[in-house]
């Protein structure tokens, strides 16, 4: 592993993808399946999430209409204290077995740095939240959950995705007129983070998809592998 490293020493913010590049897995599918171990009668509320998925496949959905419809299919309608519970056990798990060694290395040097860390992911705020805060995230950025009058999860976002083009908007959002004072370095995994990454001042792609392998040797980013570690236990 090499670390990105700057010359703009106190000036440096570094933007984290989550999913499949801090952990190994996809946190959002996980938490989901997770839900449905839990409550195996929800189930029968997942009949339609085959067509959802083909719906996207085919470009008639977007990815923000879809992960809106398996939350409500799966979580939406239980209390937040449910919810919370669920999440917290769920971290649990993601944080003994699913984080990539190589991640936490390269988290440790930025802060050790005193770069200012922030997870930008299209995770869910009820687990991310916490999750960004127990790695030492400064700011997390993330698609907001929805509740009703009752305090029961509805399934909707609340406010903008954060995933492709919108995770840059909220990016800009994030840094407003601190952008020209600061030295960008931003790390994913994935081609639909492109949109930031082509924003940053150094991009590093981290076990990139086929898409974003191609993007970045066009680019000029650093690619590097995070995923032949000699362990999954977190020793190093």
């Amino acid at each position: 592993m090499r670390v990105a490293d700057s010359e703009h020493q106190g000036q440096v913010a570094v933007i984290f993808d989550l999913d499949k590049t801090i952990t190994r897995n996809d946190t959002y599918l996980a938490f989901l399946i997770y839900m449905l171990r839990l409550h195996p009668r929800r189930l029968l509320r997942c009949a339609f999430l085959p067509v959802a998925v083909l719906l996207h496949k085919v470009r008639l959905r977007d990815n923000s209409w879809l992960k809106q419809v398996f939350l409500r299919a799966i979580a939406g309608g239980l209390p937040r204290e449910v919810i919370e519970q669920c999440s917290s056990r769920f971290l649990e798990q993601v944080l003994a077995n699913d984080i990539r060694p190589t991640a936490l290395r390269a988290i440790a040097c930025h802060r050790d740095a005193r770069h200012r860390l922030v997870l930008a992911t299209a995770s869910f705020d009820f687990y991310s939240e916490e999750l960004g805060r127990q790695l030492g995230f400064d700011a997390i950025i993330c698609p907001r959950s929805d509740w009703d009058a009752e305090h029961r999860l509805t399934g909707k976002i609340q406010g903008k995705n954060c995933y492709g083009a919108n995770k840059l908007a909220r990016l800009r959002e994030y840094f407003g007129e601190q952008r020209g004072q600061l030295h960008l370095i931003g790390y994913s995994d994935h081609h639909t983070d492109a949109f930031f990454l082509q924003w940053v001042d150094q991009a590093v792609a981290v076990n990139p998809t086929p898409k974003l392998q191609k993007i970045a040797r066009q680019q000029g980013f650093a690619i590097e592998d995070w995923e032949n570690e000699k362990d999954k236990t977190g020793q190093r």
